[in-house]
């Protein structure tokens, strides 16, 4: 019989671990009482040495000091996560916190903490962690802020909506300003309890507001982003806090798509079978759809964009969608320039 060698021929896609070249790979499962530490000495992977001890960082930190070699070490997203990591950062050449989402592997067969960290130094030798963003930013702690105020905004819009309910019960108009009107006894102390919870909520608001514009005052790049038609204070803020580095981004398509802006194609043996929303920034995304909304209802070179967009026969939906990527769009640039934005009419009146 002859054997007929056949070369397949096709794309061909290197993959390339972006984890590798390290000595030492230590993977952390951290609680509030114990950690259990997993660690691969390279090139033995199938060595992996596991422990558990009670959760102490200074004992992690000699650990990590006592290494020779570059060490690199995982951990899970977590409430502590970033302690950690600004901690363990000068110990290690590398520290990873990655999204858990991703690491289906923990998923299966029995769960231990020893277990969960021997794959999850697995997973970190071979490169399939799903990496968050941490840094040892002053710009970091804006999330906190961020965090905080979109907490305090959701409970405002809570204790409103509850207040319009228990108006509602006694026929009351959620404008209805005297609340003795209401007929029960009940309903009164209820409303006037909210009611104080309300106006506590405007004043810690209020508070945030004043915090957000004196950083705008202090930051370049918060009044860089404030240039921007549509982006306010609270915006300029929100996407700072929220995008930290601008240079984690290789593209501007990959910043529009932690942005929420594009879908991904799902395409499988030549055929294209619809599209999908990767993983993203709920926070960004509304970021930007606030701003292209507000572009939208002024007077500006956007709003002349999605009239335009309109004439065309573009849908209103997609129309607004355009607007919010143009603005994305501009947004990377500015982060990436560190230059304010120019709108056309003045480049023109500059020119003249």
């Amino acid at each position: 019989m002859k054997l007929i060698k056949k070369q397949l021929t096709g794309k061909s896609y290197s993959v390339v671990n972006k984890y590798a070249g390290y000595d030492n790979y230590l993977a952390v499962d951290w609680s509030q009482s114990t950690m259990a530490i997993a660690m691969i000495r390279a090139p033995y992977q199938n060595r992996i040495r596991v422990t558990e001890h009670p959760s102490s960082l200074k004992q992690l930190q000699q650990l990590l000091k006592s290494l020779s070699g570059k060490t690199i070490i995982a951990l899970e997203e977590s409430s502590p996560a970033h302690w950690l990591f600004v901690n363990l950062y000068d110990y290690a050449a590398k520290v990873v916190i990655c999204d858990p989402y991703q690491n289906r592997l923990l998923t299966q067969g029995p769960k231990t903490d020893p277990i969960d960290a021997q794959k999850l130094s697995t997973l970190l030798y071979n490169g399939m962690l799903k990496e968050t963003y941490h840094a040892k930013k002053e710009e970091f702690e804006l999330r906190k802020y961020i965090s905080a105020y979109s907490d305090l905004i959701k409970r405002g819009v809570r204790l409103q909506n509850q207040k319009t309910a228990f108006l509602g019960q006694d026929g009351l108009s959620r404008k209805t300003r005297n609340l003795s009107k209401a007929e029960k006894e009940s309903t009164k102390f209820i409303l006037n309890q909210l009611e104080e919870d309300i106006q506590q909520y405007e004043k810690q608001k209020k508070d945030f507001e004043v915090l957000f514009t004196g950083l705008c005052k202090k930051n370049k790049t918060l009044k860089n982003l404030m240039s921007i038609p549509g982006i306010g204070i609270i915006g300029a803020v929100t996407i700072l806090g929220t995008v930290i580095d601008v240079k984690r981004f290789d593209s501007v398509g990959k910043f529009l798509a932690y942005s929420g802006l594009v879908t991904h194609v799902k395409q499988s043996g030549g055929k294209t079978y619809g599209h999908r929303k990767g993983r993203y920034s709920r926070i960004l995304k509304q970021a930007f759809k606030v701003a292209a909304s507000t572009c939208i209802n002024g007077e500006n070179e956007l709003s002349a964009l999605y009239k335009d967009l309109l004439k065309r026969g573009v849908s209103q939906h997609n129309a607004r969608n355009a607007v919010a990527r143009y603005v994305a769009r501009v947004t990377f640039g500015i982060l990436k320039t560190e230059k304010p934005f120019i709108s056309k009419k003045t480049k023109v009146k500059s020119k003249k």
